[in-house]
């Protein structure tokens, strides 16, 4: 690929439950500050109120879409404020992650915030979502790397929601054993958060004079055959090949730095981590020196990847990064798994 075809992010922003911007969020996280909250109707087996994360601006009085959608703008507005001339760039395409369905989310969830965002966001170009989990941010940096690449699009943002704060699906976790508690160590905290990219190509940065965060070496999607929840053993078979195929972006000696995951207390995704490590360990050059921000500002589904390449772009910028190379993972219920290799500048570049 020519140098000026390369991909980058321009700029990063977010809304989560440790803070309304991507800095202030990633600062959080780096000093390993939580906040969880007893919610005040969700209630788990013991009739005790549920743990969760939700950002310090959420309204429990505004439907889960609205929140979303809140939350969305929230971040939007903290992504395009570093970049001044914006407007300069033209109509700005986005695609939205979005969580898979579930108890408490339909199949026109997507529709229905592509909708709202339509009437917030007016002059922003095309709008699409992808409902596949965990994993639709890898699957729509991929998408807009494609459009990037052809020419089809000058920029792009990818802007990642989602939220496990209804009813319905506090009710579903707990039923399968997955809702953090008391008598359940084993089990996440639901969180809601936003997350967003914005993304060109080098050549359209340069022309605009806007420095990049970072540059996306590789985006790499697999399926894992046993997904939780299912019969079976998962041997992290389809992270394994999501990780080998980023990783064929550079060189067979060449070690990434640091990990960005999804690892959210689960024992299944622990395991599958595990399994994965052991095939591909030789890769990293601390593999057991991963940042899970889960236990920060709970799981973020469909938010999370976004919101993992916010905290890479920042920790480089303010300089605490451990070298250049960081790979973003994520993999959602139904199996689909993402694998990012994300190069961000050293500090005196």
């Amino acid at each position: 690929m020519r140098e000026d075809h390369r991909i980058c992010v321009l700029s990063t922003g977010a809304c989560t439950a440790v803070g309304l911007s991507a800095a202030s969020s990633a600062a959080a996280v780096r000093a390993g500050l939580a906040r969880f909250l007893e919610h005040p109707t969700f209630l788990d087996q013991l009739e005790e109120p549920a743990i969760v994360a939700h950002p310090p601006a959420s309204q429990p009085d505004l439907s889960l879409e609205e929140r979303l959608v809140e939350f969305a703008i929230a971040a939007f507005a903290d992504a395009i404020e570093s970049i001044p001339n914006a407007a300069d760039f033209g109509p700005l395409p986005m695609v939205i992650a979005l969580p898979e369905p579930r108890p408490g989310l339909d199949r026109q969830l997507g529709e229905r915030i592509v909708s709202r965002l339509s009437e917030n966001l007016r002059g922003f170009g095309v709008l699409s979502a992808m409902m596949l989990g965990h994993a639709s941010g890898g699957a729509a940096i991929r998408h807009v790397s494609q459009m990037l690449d052809s020419g089809h699009w000058r920029w792009a943002a990818v802007v990642g929601l989602d939220s496990w704060l209804a009813a319905d699906t506090v009710r579903w976790l707990e039923q399968n054993r997955q809702l953090h508690a008391s008598y359940n160590a084993w089990g996440f905290i639901p969180g809601e958060a936003a997350g967003v990219l914005l993304i060109s190509n080098l050549s359209t940065a340069r022309e605009h004079k806007t420095r990049p965060r970072a540059l996306i070496e590789a985006v790499a999607l697999d399926r894992e055959e046993v997904p939780i929840k299912t019969d079976g053993v998962c041997l992290g078979w389809g992270l394994t090949r999501a990780v080998k195929a980023a990783l064929s972006a550079l060189p067979e000696n060449q070690q990434v730095d640091m990990i960005y995951c999804d690892q959210n207390g689960e024992s299944y995704r622990a395991d599958e981590f595990g399994f994965m490590l052991a095939r591909m360990g030789q890769r990293f050059r601390a593999p057991a020196d991963f940042i899970a921000p889960a236990d920060c500002w709970g799981d973020t589904g469909a938010a999370t990847i976004p919101l993992l390449v916010t905290l890479a772009t920042q920790a480089a910028e303010r300089a605490y990064a451990i070298g250049t190379l960081s790979m973003i993972l994520a993999g959602s219920e139904s199996g689909h798994r993402a694998a990012i290799l994300l190069r961000t500048p050293t500090a005196s570049n």
